[in-house]
């Protein structure tokens, strides 16, 4: 393929995905502009407009995608818990679960993201 070397990496001088191009404005930024164009006292409530409005065509459109993406950028995705169970009787991961849950057999409420 052009562009990449013989494992399919990008070479130098050949960015990945056509991207925004260079000079190119995100919509965040639009946004941002348009809102400094009100006067300060307005600016929330203008804001307000523009989220309803986003949300009202999201509804009609049946657009559930861009309603759990602005819900996942404003209140952050969940955190997701993994259980993890060993079905298995070798000493190592016993001791490894020993040394680390205080337990030779694994307790599945300690067992989740972040602990």
């Amino acid at each position: 393929m052009e562009g990449r070397d013989e494992t399919g990496r990008f070479v130098p001088g050949h960015p990945g995905g056509p991207g925004r191009p260079p000079g190119g404005i995100s919509l965040l930024t639009i946004l941002k502009h348009k809102l400094e164009e009100v006067d300060p006292i307005d600016q929330k409530r203008v804001a307000d407009k523009l989220i309803d409005r986003y949300i009202s065509d999201a509804l009609e459109n049946g657009d559930a995608q861009s309603i759990r993406d602005m819900i996942d950028r404003t209140d952050g995705k969940p955190t997701q818990t993994v259980m993890q169970t060993v079905h298995d009787d070798n000493p190592v991961h016993a001791l490894i679960r020993e040394l680390v849950y205080g337990s030779a057999e694994p307790d599945t409420e300690k067992i989740s993201e972040g602990e």
